[in-house]
């Protein structure tokens, strides 16, 4: 694998508790060089449980570009969770919007994703957010449009 990957350019990404992986790893690990958060875990949401906000670290002590890339209409870990995160992230960072989507829009076959996670058996612990899930068609097309739209900030 010599020669493969340039061990001074080395990135993490991931989605949910990924995203939230990303995050922690790049405090524990300094060869990560940049990170690209995915709806991370971390921030305020509606599961009752703090432990992911309370065991995110986010004390870097390098600078590490990082860009969120979060949903606006996120049931499962909302937008203003993202803002904290990204309002706590010490490097030099851009947080990417994408209008009119949820959580799932992040995963493969969207529609489908979003109804297997609406009507599969869950842990109590997320009973009422499967709950004010909406259906996909409303979730995935609010504004008549058939896919989501980037904002910026």
């Amino acid at each position: 694998m010599d020669g493969l990957a340039d061990p001074d350019r080395i990135g993490m990404a991931g989605h949910s508790f990924g995203g939230w992986t990303t995050l922690t790893t790049t405090a524990r690990d300094r060869r990560i060089r940049a990170a690209l958060p995915l709806a991370p875990a971390g921030g305020a949401s509606p599961i009752p449980s703090n432990l992911l906000r309370e065991s995110v670290d986010l004390r870097w002590s390098r600078e590490v570009p990082t860009l969120y890339v979060v949903a606006d209409r996120d049931s499962i870990l909302p937008l203003a969770g993202m803002q904290e995160l990204f309002a706590r992230t010490p490097a030099t960072k851009r947080m990417v919007v994408l209008e009119d989507a949820d959580h799932l829009h992040f995963c493969d076959r969207v529609e489908e994703t979003h109804e297997l996670f609406r009507m599969m058996p869950q842990d109590p612990l997320f009973e009422h957010i499967q709950k004010a899930i909406p259906p996909s068609p409303s979730s995935c097309r609010a504004s008549g449009r058939t896919s989501p739209s980037v904002a910026s900030r």
